[in-house]
């Protein structure tokens, strides 16, 4: 692997049939090609990682594609105006760090520039990344521009924290909501790419890592870069669990099924291999909390855990009728209780284990 290669750069999708995990925004990007009615100014609203900037970029190649034929959602990627855009040197697309350059002197440089015709492309386009972060006198000044905006520009505003913008600029906007992407979706993607590079793996390692990006696949291509350079040769969980400090699905199914069992002893083997390991004893109660609620929601409707990856659903589907639904439900309290206790307890390690004791009580009961 070449040393300066960056996979989350590398792999960003370029078309918008490439974007992962986010099926409305790509019918409504599709369906706003096909009518080939853009509007003026698009809000881009999600968690980390999950595509906005990527998105938002392919949105501004859409508009400026030279050889973009009507009606279609494909851009060429060889025209002067696509390569500029996503090479980040596009006369007309600007992009502006909102966390960076939040003071209205850079807003007002930006709402000048939108009144001047494109130098190059159809249109100019500005791209507002974490634009929540924006003083308030940043907003207003932008709010005037989205009001009445020149019709050779288009505003496409990103953010991690949409209850943070402004009402009358999201009433402005078309918005785009981006949802975590489910560890399937992920690990499916993961699947992929390590097959591709011929990365000898494990599928339980990259099931672990599309349960340890929460949803950002970003997040998900950081962590496989280093678990790639790191590992030798081959990427297994136990890899994830020594390098990078996260609990291999293979452990906390372990845990899991000893508890299903009754078998205290067992559960507190694995954990102490766990612990021995380096794994921090809240993100074992917390992938806990996160697997017991999938028992609880699967024992209602396999409907319900089918974001989840194929080894996940396999697996509860074996343990879930070992589990009371109402006990699954009551287990809320413990790991509420281990919350707390964490942020008190300086000895983390018996906050986990008596999460575990009062969990095989309750199933005992």
């Amino acid at each position: 692997m070449p040393q300066n290669e960056i996979f989350y750069e590398k792999y960003r999708p370029r078309q918008i049939s490439h974007v992962i995990g986010q099926d409305s925004v790509v019918k409504v990007l599709k369906k706003t090609c096909e009518k080939n009615f853009f509007h003026h100014s698009y809000l881009l609203s999600g968690r980390y990682g999950t595509g906005k900037t990527s998105v938002a970029r392919i949105i501004a190649t859409l508009l400026t594609c030279q050889n973009r034929e009507i009606g279609s959602s494909v851009i060429c990627g060889k025209c002067e105006a696509c390569k500029s855009v996503q090479e980040g040197n596009a006369i007309d697309v600007f992009e502006l760090d909102g966390a960076s350059n939040s003071k209205i002197e850079n807003t007002r440089s930006i709402i000048e520039s939108s009144r001047y015709a494109p130098q190059q492309c159809k249109k100019k386009v500005f791209i507002i990344d974490e634009c929540h972060r924006l003083s308030k006198a940043a907003m207003t000044s932008l709010l005037k521009t989205l009001e009445e905006p020149p019709e050779t520009s288009v505003f496409i505003l990103c953010t991690t924290e949409f209850e943070s913008v402004p009402k009358e600029i999201v009433d402005r906007c078309q918005r785009l909501n981006f949802r975590p992407v489910s560890p399937a979706v992920v690990s499916s993607f993961l699947n992929k790419l390590f097959t591709m590079k011929k990365v000898e793996f494990d599928q339980t390692a990259l099931d672990t890592i599309s349960v340890a990006c929460h949803g950002s696949v970003r997040s998900a291509l950081e962590i496989s870069q280093e678990v790639i350079v790191l590992s030798d040769g081959k990427v297994t969980d136990a890899n994830i669990s020594e390098l990078l400090g996260f609990i291999g699905r293979k452990e906390i199914y372990g845990i899991v099924e000893a508890i299903s069992n009754a078998d205290l002893l067992n559960a507190f083997d694995i954990m102490e291999n766990s612990l021995a390991s380096g794994i921090d004893c809240r993100s074992i109660v917390n992938n806990l909390s996160e697997i017991f609620r999938s028992i609880m929601i699967g024992n209602i409707s396999t409907n319900y855990i089918s974001d989840l990856t194929q080894s996940e659903r396999e697996f509860i589907n074996k343990v879930k009728s070992n589990f009371s639904t109402v006990n699954l439900a009551n287990y809320i309290g413990i790991f509420e209780e281990a919350e707390r206790s964490f942020g008190v307890n300086i000895n983390n390690r018996w906050v986990l284990e008596a999460v575990v004791v009062k969990i095989i009580e309750k199933q005992k009961s």
